[in-house]
């Protein structure tokens, strides 16, 4: 069974490192972490100015900049291995990019903002009935949350 943990913050500071000393800021019981496997950062953001999608630019549309539809991001580490997954798409309201995530991801705990929780609670329910009722994938996720009131960091 694969084991998904979240951890939300009502607010992140986000510096240029993921570490996993949010699981300890947080206060996050032993128990409910343990070893989770991997661990790592999502979050929902608009593009910036500079950013390129290589599919519009394929199709000859306009493909540098912010187009008002915001982009999903996840990135996952694992102790003396560094990176081990990384995804982005953009969001929708079929939840597409996050059950696709969800999907993928390893076994981990996953810090988040509040404000994104609900939709990935949203798309890990989705994703859940899904295997429940397909015959061919058996697999159950096993869904943890932990909430925090305060600021935690991806460093």
């Amino acid at each position: 069974m694969k084991r998904i943990i979240a951890v939300t913050g009502t607010s992140i500071k986000e510096t240029k490192i993921i570490s996993w000393q949010f699981m300890f800021d947080s206060n996050l019981p032993v128990e409910l972490g343990g070893d989770p496997g991997a661990w790592g950062y999502l979050a929902l953001k608009s593009k910036d100015d500079n950013y390129f999608d290589p599919w519009k630019w394929a199709k000859g549309e306009e493909c540098i900049g912010d187009d008002g539809v915001p982009r999903w991001e996840i990135f996952l580490f694992r102790g003396g291995e560094g990176q081990i997954y990384t995804a982005s798409g953009n969001d929708s309201e079929n939840n597409h990019v996050l059950k696709k995530m969800i999907r993928n991801i390893p076994n981990c705990c996953i810090l988040m903002h509040r404000a994104c929780f609900d939709r990935f609670n949203l798309a890990y329910e989705e994703v859940s009935y899904e295997l429940e009722r397909s015959e061919k994938d058996k697999e159950k996720i096993e869904f943890l949350v932990h909430h925090y009131d305060g600021e935690l960091s991806t460093d």
